[in-house]
């Protein structure tokens, strides 16, 4: 079970850094754009670079976790334990716009 949750936590944060990447290359690029004082050259090719490399790391790990997780997934022959209600309970359950009344009609009416 832990190697399970491991996996999603490093697709989270492999998904959470290119995020951050790409939101601090927005940021930069408008502060520049809008003061030329605030951004010097120097600073802005350093904030990009880091910036790119944030958003090529955390793509390949986020990638590496998440094809993982997918590939364990994809290896559970029974799905069942991850269905909400069994098949008997969802056939007999009335559908939700029968608890309206007559009113409403159903959406299988066209109307």
């Amino acid at each position: 079970m832990a190697a399970a949750s491991n996996l999603y936590i490093g697709s989270f944060a492999g998904l959470a850094t290119p995020l951050t990447g790409l939101t601090s290359i927005i940021t930069i690029t408008i502060v520049r754009a809008i003061s030329d004082d605030a951004v010097d050259r120097d600073d802005y090719r350093g904030a990009i670079a880091g910036a790119i490399a944030s958003i090529i790391i955390g793509a390949a790990v986020w990638l590496y976790h998440w094809l993982k997780a997918n590939d364990r997934l994809d290896a559970i022959d029974d799905d069942q334990e991850f269905r909400a209600a069994s098949t008997s309970t969802a056939s007999t359950s009335k559908p939700f716009w029968a608890s309206l009344g007559s009113r409403y009609s159903s959406p299988a009416s066209g109307v």
